[in-house]
């Protein structure tokens, strides 16, 4: 009886077990790995307004080794790499297109595990930006 509940606990934990997805983010503090993108941020002049954009089941996928960079997200479809320029501005390259690349503002925010980007150039003078959470 001993060792048939002994068996039965091993095996529970065997089948619990889950394999850790490829694309899954390590790091809760890097940007690497995959994160989906959650909502939209903006301002015409007031609060920013937050708007939810899970059912599009867009993503971008930060790679750790190569500064390569892939997403499904049109605002993001002609970036092929990033390079982080200090600890929080991020420079997304675009050679096929003007101007070749991008400065984003990022955050991670550790508490709620989300990624906020917003652009740090002329198009959000009130505020912008995009929210992601981690796959």
């Amino acid at each position: 009886m001993k060792y048939l509940l002994i068996a039965l606990v091993l095996l529970l934990a065997f089948i619990s077990c889950k394999k850790q997805q490829e694309n899954t983010r390590k790091d809760p503090k890097t940007l690497s790995g995959k994160w989906n993108y959650s909502q939209r941020f903006f301002s015409i002049g007031g609060p920013l307004i937050y708007e939810s954009t899970k059912n599009l089941k867009q993503w971008i996928l930060f790679a750790t080794a190569d500064g390569s960079f892939s997403s499904n997200m049109p605002d993001f479809k002609n970036v092929t790499n990033y390079e982080i320029v200090d600890s929080g501005k991020v420079k997304f390259n675009l050679p096929s297109q003007q101007p070749r690349s991008r400065l984003f503002f990022y955050k991670i925010n550790t508490s709620t595990n989300t990624l906020s980007l917003s652009p740090a150039d002329f198009i959000c003078i009130e505020g912008c930006g995009y929210t992601f959470d981690p796959q």
